[in-house]
């Protein structure tokens, strides 16, 4: 599974799995401006370019689907021609979107339940080295 968070000034990737009994987050990727969403990406093709089966699951949200003056693409469109173009691997891709961000008090509410100690319901993982911030 990937996600991303798309800025002018930052552009993230997150790399997840399923696991039997728990999510697990694997890898965190970067690039701060004047680095491009293209950038990020392709950082993830490359770190993963030896995996044997090149394929992910991609959720995003309505600000991927999001266009401005500058280019043609919309986020969505930029990141899946990337990751199913050759370069350091053509990558099968599923893309999942999953709506309208939440508000900032529920994705508030639902990361305190996560990051919780006691929380059963949703056993997430991280990777401490790959995945830090």
């Amino acid at each position: 599974d990937i996600a991303m968070d798309y800025g002018g000034n930052f552009n993230c990737l997150v790399v997840g799995q399923v696991g039997d009994d728990e999510y697990k987050f694997l890898h965190g990727f970067h690039v701060k401006h004047p680095l491009k969403i293209s950038d990020v990406v392709l950082q993830f093709k490359r770190y993963y370019r030896y995996h044997k089966r090149k394929e992910v699951r991609f959720f995003y949200d309505h600000t991927a689907t999001a266009t401005n003056a500058l280019i043609d693409l919309n986020y969505y469109t930029e990141v899946m021609a990337i990751l199913g173009n050759s370069e350091h691997g053509q990558w099968t891709v599923h893309a999942n979107y999953i709506g309208a961000t939440p508000t900032p008090m529920f994705r508030h509410q639902l990361w305190n339940q996560i990051l919780s100690s006691s929380n059963k319901v949703l056993p997430f993982r991280y990777n401490k080295i790959h995945c830090e911030y």
